[in-house]
């Protein structure tokens, strides 16, 4: 029962993310979520990866690689990125990442793996069709359609228990992390209260 508010919280924004942000998937633009019930904290965070390491394809060489490990490095301190009460102890950290073998810090997600094999198929067709229509028309095709496909999200949550039973306000230092991220938008849900935020770099901070 502990759980049952904050996962079903944080299930519908999921959700409601799919439904109306992930097509547009604009860059500079982020997602935060937060739930707080019964002394549980759950922060979601969902960005395009763009914001966070520049890009959005496989790294293609080590300096791309390394911007890969230190953001896994840097999820794995939510410190660098909350401000959270003192009393709030880490519990757990759930972190997908279209990046081979970051995803959930070594848990396996088969549901991915097929998402792969339907691109590399897709990759495969378009390869056909640089054959017979040529390379240029090729490639104007690719950016138009198969491009938007290629967009990659990075969601992580953290989840905390907390010894205070009331939730006053969070700091949110992902301006200064990522430079990428130019807009927030945050909604919560908090000891039965409920509201919704655009964060900026010049206000930061939630208070519920």
């Amino acid at each position: 029962m502990k759980r049952f508010f904050a996962t079903a919280f944080l299930t519908f924004c999921a959700g409601s993310y799919a439904a109306t942000q992930h097509e547009a998937h604009t860059h500079g633009l982020a997602e935060l979520n937060v739930a707080y019930d019964a002394q549980q904290l759950i922060i979601e965070l969902r960005s395009p990866a763009a914001n966070l390491i520049g890009f959005e394809h496989e790294p293609q060489n080590i300096d791309q690689q390394v911007e890969v490990e230190n953001l896994i490095r840097s999820i794995q301190a939510p410190e660098n990125y909350f401000v959270v009460p003192p009393s709030c102890a880490l519990n757990s950290i759930d972190f997908s990442s279209p990046y081979t073998g970051a995803d959930d810090f070594g848990r396996d997600r088969p549901e991915e793996e097929g998402a792969h094999h339907d691109e590399h198929e897709h990759h495969e067709e378009h390869h056909e069709e640089r054959e017979e229509h040529g390379h240029h028309e090729h490639e104007e095709e690719h950016e138009g359609e198969h491009g938007s496909e290629n967009h990659k999200d990075i969601v992580v949550s953290y989840e905390w228990d907390c010894a205070d039973k009331n939730l006053s306000a969070i700091g949110v230092n992902l301006f200064r992390v990522y430079p990428g991220i130019e807009k927030i938008d945050a909604q919560w849900i908090v000891s039965g209260k409920q509201g919704a935020k655009v964060l900026t770099k010049s206000s930061s901070n939630l208070q519920f």
